[in-house]
């Protein structure tokens, strides 16, 4: 917090990572680092229009070296790929989850961890993996199954594995030459059954638009889902574009408006924005009676959650749902990460 040079003064305290927060105040900028810094989320250069490829690999420490290994050699081939994969920190292993991540993905790679057994290893000690790549077989997404040249399988692993020599640093030779089986496993990669993205209704004036980009960012970043914002969309029929970005979306995010600055328990209403939630409700009901599940409607407006009055000043049709409050913009961010937080994935490159 202070202008104090802890490393020197404390040697043992220099292998930390600092995040700087001068005057001890959590702005936007450090709020988002801390977060970052806390969901294990590192910024990589963004290859243009990439390709999300599923992975699946072991999470145990022993398998983090060739899972990253082979990772890193993927993403600096240049191919345009972008690798994600399930969070680990999810409470269980759904089916339905992984399932939903597929369906939006180009291709599939299983990356194939050692396992320390008695013997030939058997299906039950890579019964996820399994049940990753049957599911990628169901839905008819081309996959590749890598495993190390010295890795005991077992013998229906065996015949679909492609074999990579030991203890390499598979990016340097990647970048350099392309091998054939990733380059045939690039060029046989499908459009995906079912794309997702996410959308963000928010204004859009002189002094806000900064704010809705970096809003933008951080949700893509906590995600791993795109996510649009009316500015994306320009051209003929411009209404049309941001109601089919709304009705095909995976969860809608607005803030419904906007505090005075001469007086912060006084809302300025998004006009814009409410319009674009009420679409969003209506998309979510005709979801439900259609036998699908509802469009995730997420409504976040500035006040005090103590402050009494304050939802008399939204709209008669969003008086009855449930309202996210935020004091200022740390807040909203906290508050956002806190409610993705279930629809996340893991990048691993990209």
């Amino acid at each position: 917090m202070d202008d104090c040079p802890l490393a020197q003064l404390w040697p043992s305290v220099a292998r930390f990572n600092w995040l700087d927060m001068r005057g001890g105040e959590l702005n936007v900028s450090s709020a988002r680092e801390l977060m970052d810094r806390l969901d294990g989320r590192t910024r990589m250069e963004q290859q243009a229009a990439s390709r999300d490829i599923y992975v699946s690999r072991g999470w145990r420490p022993t398998d983090d070296d060739f899972a990253e290994r082979v990772c890193e050699g993927i993403y600096a081939s240049k191919m345009r790929l972008r690798l994600v994969g399930d969070s680990p920190d999810q409470s269980s292993f759904s089916i339905d989850r992984i399932r939903e991540i597929l369906s939006c993905c180009f291709g599939h790679i299983a990356i194939l961890p050692k396992r320390s057994t008695s013997g030939t290893p058997t299906e039950l000690d890579y019964k996820y993996l399994t049940r990753e790549l049957a599911l990628s077989l169901e839905l008819g997404i081309p996959s590749l199954v890598i495993a190390e040249a010295d890795t005991p399988l077992p013998a229906f692993l065996e015949a679909q594995s492609f074999r990579l020599a030991n203890g390499q640093r598979y990016r340097d030779h990647w970048m350099a030459e392309h091998p054939d089986w990733l380059e045939g496993f690039a060029e046989g990669l499908k459009d995906p059954l079912d794309p997702q993205h996410m959308f963000l209704a928010t204004e859009f004036n002189k002094g806000s638009l900064d704010w809705a980009t970096e809003l933008r960012d951080f949700i893509e970043a906590l995600t791993g889902i795109p996510c649009q914002i009316g500015r994306d969309f320009e051209g003929e029929r411009l209404r049309d574009q941001i109601v089919a970005g709304i009705a095909t979306s995976s969860v809608f995010i607005a803030n419904l408006a906007s505090s005075e600055d001469s007086d912060p328990s006084i809302l300025s209403l998004n006009f814009n924005t409410c319009v674009e939630a009420g679409i969003a409700r209506g998309v979510s009901r005709a979801r439900i009676l259609a036998g699908k599940k509802a469009l995730p409607v997420l409504l976040m407006a500035p006040g005090r959650q103590a402050d009494s009055g304050k939802t008399i000043q939204l709209p008669f049709m969003f008086r009855d749902d449930q309202i996210t409050w935020y004091e200022n913009k740390v807040e909203l961010m906290g508050h956002i990460r806190r409610l993705l937080l279930p629809y996340r994935r893991r990048v691993l490159a990209g």
